[in-house]
């Protein structure tokens, strides 16, 4: 493979949709490096999610295709079921929620500075 074909690939793998449920346990171990078997999973999870949310876009899947979430309605909820599910002030539940692949990648790095 030549270097701008892979060059090409790369950028396209930054696009790339990662679950929320994945990349919320993925930052959670970056953050924390350490396994805590007494701790509560699904509230780590749901609460790595928000922190990614405050980051990075958190896409959902209408008629097939990712979307954002608005931020007005991020401004207000929850993620729930180990950031399976966003359920927005409103009432609105979405499903099937990702981050791409590249917005993961920065938000691990702004995550801990801000620690």
């Amino acid at each position: 493979m030549d270097r701008q074909r892979r060059r090409q690939v790369e950028i396209e793998g930054h696009s790339q949709p990662v679950p929320l449920h994945v990349a919320a346990s993925l930052v959670y171990h970056q953050m924390n490096r350490k396994l805590d078997l007494g701790m509560d999973v699904n509230g780590a999870l749901n609460s790595t999610a928000l922190a990614l949310s405050q980051v990075s876009e958190v896409y959902f899947l209408e008629d097939g295709k990712p979307v954002p979430i608005p931020r007005a309605d991020l401004a207000a909820g929850g993620f729930e079921e180990s950031a399976a599910i966003y359920r927005a002030a409103s009432g609105r539940v979405y499903r099937s929620l990702s981050v791409r692949r590249g917005d993961l990648m920065e938000a691990i790095t702004i995550l801990r500075r801000a620690r």
